[in-house]
């Protein structure tokens, strides 16, 4: 799953092509939502994630927040959907 640090392309986009490729070979679904992420702007992408404003706790920033979580949801419902 995208974290904050993918708005960017960065070094584990050569990994997350290896692995879809990979498991597509294997016959494996693989959902790979980074573009969908790097497509949205950058306030829509930054709603995506909590901010270390909205935390209590140490290590939550950057976790989904609402939002963040059903849009995820959303496409991996759709994926399984299709899947089906």
């Amino acid at each position: 799953l995208p974290t904050p640090f993918d708005r960017e392309p960065t070094l584990l986009d050569d990994l997350r092509r290896y692995l879809k490729d990979e498991l597509a070979r294997q016959g494996i679904a693989f959902l790979d939502l980074t573009e969908r992420f790097r497509a949205m702007d950058a306030g829509e992408f930054g709603r995506m994630f909590l901010s270390p404003e909205e935390v209590r706790y140490t290590g939550a920033a950057g976790h989904y927040s609402k939002q963040g979580n059903r849009f995820v949801a959303e496409k991996v419902f759709e994926a399984l959907k299709s899947e089906a």
